[in-house]
């Protein structure tokens, strides 16, 4: 079992505790980076502000099941429900587009001056990563063919 040593910060804990405290279960909206900072005495750029903060949202995202999303120069914002599928559906385009270019960047490895052990790995990992990019282009497509709105509306019939 590996131990670490304290090195003699201040622990984050109670100013985490602090911000629960203070906002409880926050309803969805923005916490600014001021309201934060004057509760926890620190200014918000600081290292110190970055990491209670973090671990605050942690905590609302394991124990509450609250999403959150930092706004830059501004605050924390407490997301709803909708917005937290519009971060979802932008987590997951990044990782496609990042699995997409894994794919291309094992595909332009000459296979040719593996050993035997990396051939293996480069080829497991060639069909993991095709099948993974394949799932999701096919995916993607039917989701922006299901949010697509008909060309042409249903006629009402008559007679």
């Amino acid at each position: 079992m590996k131990t670490t040593v304290f090195g003699g910060g201040i622990p984050w804990g109670p100013d985490v505790r602090k911000l629960l405290d203070k906002f409880g279960t926050p309803e969805p909206g923005l916490i600014t980076h001021e309201e934060i900072g004057e509760e926890i005495g620190e200014d918000w750029r600081s290292a110190r502000y970055r990491g209670v903060v973090s671990s605050w949202r942690k905590h609302l995202w394991s124990e509450m099941n609250i999403d959150t999303h930092a706004e830059s120069g501004e605050g924390i914002r407490i997301l709803t429900e909708v917005e937290r599928v519009e971060c979802t559906t932008r987590d997951f385009r990044g990782v496609v587009r990042k699995t997409r270019r894994a794919y291309t960047r094992g595909g332009s490895i000459q296979a040719v001056k593996l050993d035997d052990v990396s051939r293996r790995k480069h080829d497991h990992l060639m069909r993991a990563v095709g099948a993974v990019v394949t799932s999701a282009t096919e995916n993607a497509k039917s989701l922006t063919a299901a949010l697509r709105s008909p060309d042409r509306l249903p006629q009402k019939k008559t007679g």
